[in-house]
Parts: structure tokens; C-alpha cells; sequence
């Protein structure tokens, strides 16, 4: 439930990897969110989940101020 924060997706599992272990590293729950499509797999790097709206675009402000792009997604 609630919303998270898109921050990347890669078709490498080890980029997308990278991404995360920095995020964690700098007190981000950062993880992979895999997407199957047309036989292919996006390894979509997402950070939450929070609690409502206003909690992701808090998130999304702090991860866009270190230079990531960013999507507040429903869901986890």
C-alpha cells in the first residue's frame, strides 16, 4: 500500500543493484521492483514505501536533491 518513489530502471539487475546499495548505504529503504515485459525484465530501483502522498513527495524531494529523476508511484 501507500506510494513509493521511482528513481530508475535499468535492464541490468547489477546497475540497478549498484543504485540501491548506494541508496541504502545513505539511509534510503531503497529496492528492486522487477518488470517482466515483451520477454525482457526492468529492474525498476524504487524507494518507500510511505505511508501517503504527502509522506512520497517529501521523499521524492530529498532523493531529486541528490541529482536522481524521480516518479512517486502508487503502491509499492
Amino acid at each position: 500500500g501507500g506510494f513509493s518513489v521511482q528513481v530508475g530502471a535499468f535492464g541490468s539487475e547489477a546497475t540497478a543493484r549498484k543504485l540501491v546499495n548506494e541508496l541504502q548505504a545513505a539511509g534510503f529503504p531503497a529496492y528492486i521492483s522487477p518488470l517482466a515485459r515483451s520477454g525482457k525484465t526492468l529492474h525498476r530501483v524504487r524507494v518507500g514505501p510511505a505511508a501517503d502522498r504527502a509522506e512520497a513527495d517529501k521523499l521524492a524531494s530529498r532523493l531529486k536533491a541528490r541529482g536522481l529523476p524521480v516518479s512517486v508511484v502508487a503502491g509499492g
